[in-house]
């Protein structure tokens, strides 16, 4: 049985969004794999010997994708996050300048506090 069903605009919306993202990843693996494969072909077939290069794309190109592939992945949620990190920040910073404000006109209002004149050392 088939049935026709519309995604509507936010499934739509979803959708594209988790292409864009597939689209990203993959694009992302053919940058890091690419450099790396190349190589290994030029010395397989004997153009160039590359194996002191080995090591090199070893250590840079290929962890590259390792690195880079949790974050495409997590990218809308760290995204999330970081906004949600901003706004606890700001109710923090409020609330403690907030906090400071009322001790500093208590302090100014209580008239049981005197300055007084410190001698300076010579």
């Amino acid at each position: 049985v088939c049935g026709v069903f519309s995604l509507g605009s936010s499934g739509i919306n979803a959708e594209y969004g988790l292409q864009r993202k597939i689209t990203v990843i993959i694009s992302a693996d053919i940058v890091t794999w690419i450099p790396f494969m190349v190589v290994c072909v030029l010395h397989y077939t004997e153009h160039f010997d590359f194996s002191d290069w080995y090591r090199y794309f070893s250590i840079l190109f290929l962890p590259c994708n390792s690195i880079i592939n949790p974050i495409l992945i997590l990218y809308d949620d760290l995204k999330k996050l970081g906004k949600k990190m901003m706004t606890w920040i700001g109710k923090l910073a409020n609330l403690l300048s907030q906090s400071c404000f009322k001790k500093q006109k208590e302090s100014q209002a209580d008239p049981g506090m005197e300055m007084q004149e410190l001698p300076v050392p010579t």
